[in-house]
């Protein structure tokens, strides 16, 4: 077998880094917390712009995984998270704990690694000793109930009474089974013996239920024993290494409520600092309203740091369009005002993967990234907040998320709220905004009262626009809507530094019956250039 010889490219970042003084010491410990701003998490090997093919030879392989992790490298990307277990199975890198995938699941698009394994080429190892060439960290990800595509491995089928009853997909592994606590901490053991990683990353978003729904709550002593366990494994191995610590991070929904109903008591685990990070996130979509102040404030005077995650779909029906740059940057900014330490990118493939409508924007879309580690800067360019409904209805944690306001005609003087968080100086002389939103079923003859945070908008600061409708190649499919377009210097004052309320109040018209409901809620923030 041939050795792969670094790219010109790889010379040049590698070179630039070291006379730039970037270059890390990866034995001397995880990134100072504060220094790690941008955390990229791959799913298996989306990360390589497209996944690693059947087709390729091991040398291909092997070029693909160096040449990615040079442009995530040059994307600045500080920590590369990277799938290598699913539920009970091993994807990438050999295991004697797990299964490996590929023999009886998804052959065809694990074949890549699995002839990396036949070939004696641990592919983790390879990956970590790139990533450190850039000082980068690597951390395996393990999904910790995935339920993608069905699979049913060999641990599943000679245990059937260790699966979750009752939940769509393929099966899941019930975590108040000792066993499989146990499984999953043996594998943990394996790999912090097998490939020098700088941490482990558990990700409880691949599919939210460890326990059947509803018994969360009272089972969420189980996976904080497990958790403290997982730390003691990870402060053994980084003993052994003679390294200060090595990090765990754990990706888990963006609110209490949902942590709390399936079992993550993040309380326990920041107080105890049991973890080192927590990723808050939605299961798809960017949440611009994630808490991330209440987390921050519950993981003061610890080790723990905040990266909100960021994902390039917009929300449930508006599968045609992506983030932008302006997205991207309205969220971080947000996160990085209620005081996050960084940001997670996740399914972040949809850029470049095949879609109807869309280019391939690999690599190019990873400088959208790069715009995102310095707070200071994406304060100079716009900003938009997408407010929009992520789940209409339940999706995996159990729960909806849809804050939209709606309006009944048959209630007396209907009213509704919709929150939406803004970390922005409006009286900033260089910042002016707009806050839009669509009343979809408004009447020609009826009209809506506005108010931000207890202050009545005065008419002339609303502008209204009747429209035909909308497709997917706008937004979503929406009928005839009235768009509001709500100037926002009228009264800087008025919005706030976190937190806001948007109320509204039906005027009614002659009609007496129907819903109206405020849909598509958005915020654009236009800066001025600096003289």
């Amino acid at each position: 077998m041939s050795v792969h010889m670094p790219s010109s490219r790889h010379l040049f970042v590698c070179a630039l880094a070291f006379l730039l003084g970037i270059t890390a010491t990866i034995s001397a410990g995880p990134f100072p917390n504060d220094d790690r701003r941008i955390l990229y998490n791959s799913d298996s090997g989306n990360a390589f712009g497209q996944r690693i093919m059947d087709d390729m030879s091991v040398d291909e392989t092997l070029a693909r995984i160096h040449d990615s992790i040079d442009e995530l490298a040059a994307a600045k990307v500080d920590t590369f998270f990277i799938v290598t277990s699913v539920q009970f199975f091993s994807r990438i890198g050999p295991s004697k704990i797990l299964e490996q995938m590929g023999k009886f699941h998804l052959e065809r698009e694990m074949a890549g690694w699995r002839r990396l394994d036949e070939a004696g080429v641990d592919a983790r190892k390879v990956m970590a000793e790139r990533c450190h060439d850039y000082g980068m960290e690597f951390v395996p990800c393990i999904r910790m109930n995935d339920r993608h595509g069905g699979q049913r491995g060999r641990i599943i089928r000679d245990n059937p009474d260790w699966i979750l009853k009752g939940l769509s997909g393929g099966p899941a592994v019930d975590f108040a089974q000792a066993p499989v606590r146990e499984t999953l901490l043996t594998y943990v053991a394996e790999v912090l013996d097998a490939v020098e990683v700088d941490g482990i990353a558990f990700d409880y978003m691949r599919w939210a239920h460890m326990f059947q729904p509803g018994q969360g709550a009272e089972h969420a002593h189980l996976l904080t024993d497990m958790t403290r366990k997982a730390r003691k494994l990870l402060d053994d191995a980084a003993r052994r290494r003679g390294r200060s610590r090595l990090p765990l991070f754990v990706r888990v929904p963006q609110t209490f409520r949902e942590c709390e109903y399936l079992g993550y008591d993040l309380k326990t685990w920041i107080r105890e600092e049991l973890v080192d990070a927590v990723i808050p996130s939605d299961f798809f979509f960017i949440d611009f309203n994630t808490p991330v102040a209440e987390l921050v404030e519950m993981a003061t005077g610890t080790r723990c740091r905040i990266y909100p995650s960021i994902s390039p779909v917009i929300g449930f029906g508006y599968e045609s369009l992506h983030q932008k740059p302006i997205n991207y940057r309205a969220a971080a900014y947000s996160f990085y005002g209620a005081g996050a330490s960084g940001i997670e990118a996740y399914n972040y493939q949809y850029h470049w993967r095949p879609n109807p409508g869309h280019r391939n924007l690999w690599p190019a879309s990873l400088k959208y990234l790069t715009a995102l580690e310095d707070p200071a800067g994406i304060a100079d360019h716009d900003r938009h907040y997408l407010f929009f409904p992520l789940w209409p209805s339940v999706q995996q944690t159990g729960f909806a998320h849809d804050d939209r306001i709606r309006l009944d005609r048959a209630e007396n003087k209907p009213q509704g709220t919709q929150p939406f968080r803004l970390y922005e100086d409006l009286g900033d002389a260089r910042v002016s905004a707009l806050l839009r939103f669509k009343a979809v079923g408004l009447a020609h003859d009826e009209s809506l009262w506005i108010d931000l945070n207890g202050t009545e908008v005065d008419r002339p600061y609303v502008e209204r626009r009747r429209v035909g409708g909308q497709d997917k190649t706008i937004g979503k499919d929406l009928p005839e809507y009235v768009q509001h377009t709500v100037r926002l210097d009228w009264e800087p004052a008025t919005i706030i530094r976190g937190e806001n309320e948007l109320r509204v109040r039906l005027n009614t018209g002659k009609a007496t019956e129907g819903t109206i409901v405020i849909d598509d809620l958005e915020v654009y923030v236009y800066v001025r250039p600096r003289r």
